[in-house]
């Protein structure tokens, strides 16, 4: 009862957080091109005055990264976990994908090999995932 729980509460995420990312990129890129018209119905969403303006802008952008960020963490953390569950998951890949490793911790992960198991190495994959998402 407990893990289709956990499983429910880990797909809402994606589940609100889509349509979210969604409708504030698309608000901000219609506020930016309002931004760089002078007539017509968009240039009415823009404010008089050119420095709140471009702050507006600022925070629709900086808001619209973070939602992206997190939408992207949640959905490499929903294939991950739906991986685990059905094959399993050795300790290199688990410290690889988890958030509290730090960067030094996954440069001494890259040279750790899983020896004796049937199970594939992951665990390159997920420092990858961790460095790009870092970017």
């Amino acid at each position: 009862m407990a893990s289709s729980h956990s499983a429910e509460r880990s797909e809402s995420g994606p589940r609100i957080l889509g349509p979210v990312t969604v409708f504030l990129n698309f608000l901000t890129a219609i506020y930016a091109f309002a931004l760089s018209t002078t007539t017509g119905p968009l240039a009415k969403m823009v404010p008089l005055d050119e420095s709140n303006s471009l702050v507006i802008l600022i925070i629709l952008s900086q808001i619209s990264g973070i939602l992206l960020t997190e939408f992207c963490n949640s959905i490499f953390e929903m294939i991950g976990w739906s991986a685990v569950s059905s094959r399993g998951i050795a300790l290199p890949s688990f410290l690889a994908s988890s958030p509290s490793t730090s960067f030094e911790g996954l440069f001494g992960l890259l040279g750790w090999k899983t020896t004796g198991h049937r199970r594939p190495e992951w665990h390159h994959l997920w420092i990858l995932q961790r460095f790009i998402l870092r970017l």
